[in-house]
């Protein structure tokens, strides 16, 4: 069979192109590699930006502020983003473009606007609730009791359950009435001041923060030198306590 001319030949059936339209262009394999590096930067900038503002302050063990490493997420996790819009941008069309502009913003703000101090409180005890739960257990049946040798650390806490104190210990930071209230401490300051994790073995609405009130050293609960109330409730006894 001879072949048709060229000038005979019928177009594809799939080829609904004007007569003057150039030839359909599919993405190469380079292209493709590309357009994944794009997304692939995109979207490990905003996990930098993410990850700096929860980890913020266990990666200051009050040595650095919290607040310089959510800071400083910024221009390291939008450069890295910046780069991948920019790939995203060469190899896309409008609507993959308005896509990119629209998602950034969406995050941008999502990341602003998250109280990301309380948001890892939460999800710390609820990721670490039976060993919280095994301290209780210590203070409940005497096992942990303070005594001035301990210094204002307190006692050391079994291995085991060390990482959730900086100090390795359980402070005695207060008590009413036969009540007690020990102390994991989060974040501490340099020399003095620290917030983190309380049980209370009674009523933690007594050392409630009253900004019109006059407080003595009753009122509040000594946080390594300052003043620390109950603001976050955690459950089972236990509470976040830091400065009003």
């Amino acid at each position: 069979m001879q072949p048709l001319p060229f000038d005979k030949m019928q177009p594809l059936p799939f080829d609904n192109r004007a007569p003057d339209e150039p030839p359909l262009v599919t993405p190469t394999r380079q292209s493709r590699w590309l357009i994944v590096l794009g997304v692939s930067l995109f979207a490990a900038g905003w996990l930098i930006i993410i990850a700096l503002h929860y980890f913020a302050m266990t990666l200051s063990r009050g040595l650095i502020p919290p607040v310089v490493f959510s800071s400083v997420s910024w221009p390291i996790g939008t450069g890295v983003t910046a780069i991948g819009i920019v790939l995203l941008w060469c190899r896309t069309r409008w609507l993959g473009r308005l896509s990119c502009v629209t998602v950034a913003i969406a995050i941008a703000v999502f990341v602003a606007s998250t109280q990301w101090s309380r948001v890892y409180v939460t999800t710390w005890y609820s990721l670490h609730r039976t060993d919280f739960a095994a301290v209780a257990r210590l203070v409940n049946d005497g096992t942990l009791s303070s005594s001035p040798r301990d210094g204002y650390a307190g006692p050391k806490l079994p291995p085991d359950l060390r990482y959730l104190s900086v100090m390795e210990s359980a402070s005695r930071i207060g008590g009413k009435e036969g009540q007690s209230v020990w102390f994991l401490p989060t974040l501490t300051g340099i020399p003095d001041c620290a917030i983190g994790y309380a049980y209370f073995t009674g009523d933690p609405t007594k050392y409630e923060y009253h900004p019109d009130r006059n407080l003595d050293s009753n009122d509040y609960l000594d946080g390594y030198g300052c003043a620390v109330f109950p603001t976050i409730e955690l459950g089972d006894g236990w509470w976040w306590v830091d400065r009003p």
